[in-house]
């Protein structure tokens, strides 16, 4: 099994156009004009530390009512949850995407397993997990809807890799592994399938070049070397290489959002930056 070196991005969430669409919570807050996406938080749920059962913090999940009144499918829903206090002076304000279940046209989703750990030595943090439901308002601001006639063909990770004149790296399948100490694998991995098609006129001994894997949204999740050796490519040929693996560490965010993720709902893009052909000649880029 070969393993990809990541080098991690630093996410960005563009917040562009941001229009308030829903809130809630005991208290009635301005929710403004109607729209045709409605997000609503219905429940508050706190979650105390339990070292036996994997969970090393206090938590807060939230249960949210996703509401799709547009003509099309949903598949993917970005922006940002905005939590206020009594006061209506603000606790926190977070990053939230709901992606992973497609929402049909005219119809809304129940979503409960979204949350947040605490911190004990954040105040914020400890305001929110200490302050009852019906104290909070809660604000949701939209800052991108990914619909499903969006994600077919020609938009995700099998159709957007990088293709140049000389060769083709497309990203054709995306297996998590659990960890298996028997195996001898400590902690879950993410193995990639990829086909390589070489368009030169001489056979390929190695390509090198960087993947860069995104959500739904084009958010950067993380950038991996990610070199393909090992086999010749033959001319006006293709290759499957299906052994590149990752290690998935599961403190890091951009691994465990990588790891969550569905293959689906991924966008894969390589930039190639190296090529060694079969008669030892290098072209770099």
């Amino acid at each position: 099994m070969k393993k990809i070196a990541a080098l991690i991005l630093m996410t960005i969430v563009l917040v562009s156009g941001i229009a308030v669409i829903s809130g809630g919570c005991g208290r009635a807050i301005d929710q403004g004009p109607a729209t045709e996406v409605v997000v609503t938080v219905t429940n508050k749920t706190n979650i105390t530390e339990d070292m036996e059962a994997g969970q090393y913090s206090d938590r807060v999940e939230f249960t949210f009512n996703v509401e799709n009144k547009t003509d099309k499918d949903i598949k993917g829903v970005q922006g940002t949850l905005q939590i206020l206090d009594l006061f209506d002076a603000e606790i926190l304000s977070i990053n939230c995407d709901f992606t992973g279940q497609t929402i049909p046209t005219n119809s809304s989703l129940t979503i409960t397993d979204l949350g947040m750990d605490i911190t004990q030595f954040m105040d914020t943090h400890l305001k929110l997990y200490n302050e009852a439901y019906e104290d909070l308002k809660f604000q949701y601001s939209v800052s991108e809807v990914v619909f499903s006639d969006a994600l077919e063909s020609g938009s995700m990770s099998d159709e957007t890799s990088l293709t140049t004149q000389k060769a083709a790296v497309i990203v054709t399948g995306k297996t998590n592994m659990s960890e298996d100490y028997n195996a001898g694998r400590y902690s879950p991995w993410v193995e990639l399938a990829f086909e390589i098609s070489n368009m030169e006129d001489r056979d390929i001994k190695g390509i090198q070049g960087v993947l860069l894997i995104k959500d739904m949204f084009g958010a950067d999740i993380l950038s991996s070397q990610c070199d393909f050796t090992g086999k010749t490519i033959p001319t006006n040929g293709s290759v499957s290489f299906d052994d590149l693996g990752f290690e998935v560490n599961e403190f890091m965010d951009e691994h465990t959002k990588f790891y969550n993720e569905k293959f689906e709902d991924l966008i894969f893009e390589y930039e190639m930056t190296g090529i060694v052909y079969a008669d030892g000649t290098l072209e770099t880029f």
